[in-house]
């Protein structure tokens, strides 16, 4: 699943100069004929809004409501309705679970945290679409995933949360196997090799910007789990 930017976009540069070169010399009337662009390489590298999304980043305050906050700065980002967490925590008592019996997450049952399948159900409450997938449904889901995958759902405007594990994202001690956290995915900065999440569990967690190769030995923990909506914004 890791990508080689420097080859993935060099050969998407020549793709770009290639066709207009043939746009060019086809003229309007030939357009439709000339090979199409699969890429678009964006002026600053940077696919996704890591800035506009950052104003939505709140700070989780329970030990293990991330999915929940992202589901809130998700819907803030599209709908421009920011859920506080002590909203998103009612909504989520209150909706039934897609994958175990009772609402999809009470702070005092004997599950710890959210299913990454409710995601979906706590979207749709607030009227958004969206698929959760991995490398282990994508199948069955339909969804791609995966970086190139993620990067082409940012640049469509479509929003992503993905599910990775936080320790190797925070570099700090702890168990490095399991997917057990839950971040909005707010831009991949492919000159760079960064990626910009907003992470509700640390204090600086608004707009941080991790190295590629962290995220995604973080990200294959799950393996590669998204959830990505059909709505953009």
């Amino acid at each position: 699943m890791t990508t080689t930017f420097s080859t993935r976009f060099a050969h998407a540069a020549r793709a770009a100069v290639a066709a207009a070169v043939l746009g060019a010399s086809v003229g309007l009337a030939g357009v439709a004929n000339a090979a199409p662009v699969i890429e678009v390489i964006t002026p600053t590298g940077v696919y996704g809004n890591p800035e506009a999304a950052a104003e939505y980043w709140q700070r989780q305050h329970l030990s293990d409501d991330c999915v929940l906050m992202t589901v809130a700065d998700v819907v803030g980002q599209i709908t421009g309705d920011l859920p506080s967490e002590r909203e998103i925590l009612e909504v989520a008592a209150e909706t039934p679970s897609s994958s175990h019996s009772g609402p999809v997450y009470l702070p005092d049952d004997n599950r710890w945290g959210t299913d990454y399948a409710d995601a979906e159900v706590l979207l749709a409450e607030y009227g958004i679409t969206a698929t959760m997938t991995s490398t282990a449904i994508e199948r069955q889901s339909g969804v791609e995933t995966g970086t190139d995958a993620l990067i082409d759902h940012l640049a469509e405007g479509e929003r992503v949360i993905v599910g990775l594990n936080g320790p190797t994202v925070w570099g700090t001690p702890g168990d490095g196997s399991k997917p057990a956290h839950a971040v909005v995915v707010t831009g991949v900065d492919t000159v760079h090799d960064i990626v910009h999440l907003n992470d509700p569990y640390p204090a600086d967690g608004r707009d941080l910007e991790v190295p590629l190769a962290t995220f995604e030995k973080a990200w294959r923990t799950g393996p590669f789990i998204m959830i990505v909506t059909d709505e953009v914004a």
